[in-house]
């Protein structure tokens, strides 16, 4: 399991821009042929057929939730519940 950060930067509902660390992890099952990429934070999962294209799927999850939570004006709890520092 490799771990790595990926900075998400989002537009939130306000027209803020947003920078958060957010961890991913990456594995590949051995006895599967696709690679998978996890934030458990975030309880967010995607999958490519390595390892770079399963870290660029679940980039994007992660942008597109996020997002979305930013539209709904519910990013700061679900940050917050996922354990990361809001900042006000």
């Amino acid at each position: 399991m490799v771990r790595s950060t990926h900075n998400a930067r989002n537009s939130t509902a306000r027209g803020v821009r947003l920078t958060q660390q957010i961890l991913l992890h990456y594995g590949r099952n051995r006895n599967a042929r696709e690679s998978v990429a996890y934030c458990p934070e975030l309880d967010l999962s995607s999958c490519g057929r390595d390892v770079d294209e399963a870290r660029a799927n679940l980039k994007t999850a992660v942008r597109l939730f996020t997002g979305e939570a930013a539209r709904m004006g519910t990013l700061d709890q679900v940050l917050q519940e996922a354990g990361y520092p809001v900042c006000r």
